[in-house]
């Protein structure tokens, strides 16, 4: 009798281990889901910090360029010019083109790409429309609007390449590519 009391007792013994073992690796499963879980989302918040600082970037130094722009005159860079007739974004109909375009920007040598220029003569006012490409991961797009008594200077940067078939920053696929948009305004 007394063999068969103590079988009983190794028994339920054993039992209790396994159920403490079975609660152990639980706590330490789920802690281990809950640390990747936290892993996994600092690294997401790193990915889209970066792109944000790209796009922002890219839309301050637009930003920059148009400034720097609006206020030289284009036959002598050196001559600051807030002049409406005759400063690039004026009312200047000046021609801008590939090469010959008084606008240079970046490392790209085919900055500005897509520009455009309308000027009104009631009110008079100009608007101009242009994209710059920063290499690989940053362009921006940028839009000038300048009377004879302001200017007003829009940029949007983001965290893509320029197609150079469109002359447009890439925006396909934007929300799979995690694709930024950051903007900067200046009146001057």
């Amino acid at each position: 009798m007394h063999g068969k009391i103590l079988n009983i007792k190794n028994n339920k013994q054993s039992g209790v281990s396994l159920i403490i073992a079975m609660l152990l690796t639980s706590f330490i499963l789920s802690l281990t889901f809950s640390i990747s879980n936290i892993i996994l989302r600092q690294i997401r918040m790193t990915t889209i910090s970066s792109n944000s600082q790209k796009a922002f970037f890219a839309a301050d130094s637009a930003m920059e360029c148009a400034a720097y722009w609006d206020r030289t005159a284009s036959t002598s860079p050196a001559h600051m010019n807030s002049l409406y007739g005759s400063a690039v974004f004026g009312s200047s109909t000046t021609n801008f083109t590939v090469g010959t375009n008084p606008i240079n920007c970046g490392d790209d040598v085919n900055n500005p790409y897509s520009f455009s220029k309308t000027v009104s003569l009631s009110p008079e006012s100009t608007e101009s429309n242009f994209y710059l490409s920063f290499g690989e991961d940053m362009c921006a797009f940028v839009k000038v609007t300048k009377t004879p008594e302001l200017t007003n200077i829009y940029t949007r940067g983001y965290n893509t390449k320029i197609d150079t078939a469109t002359g447009r920053c890439d925006l396909t696929d934007a929300a799979n590519r995690k694709i930024v948009e950051r903007g900067l305004y200046l009146r001057q």
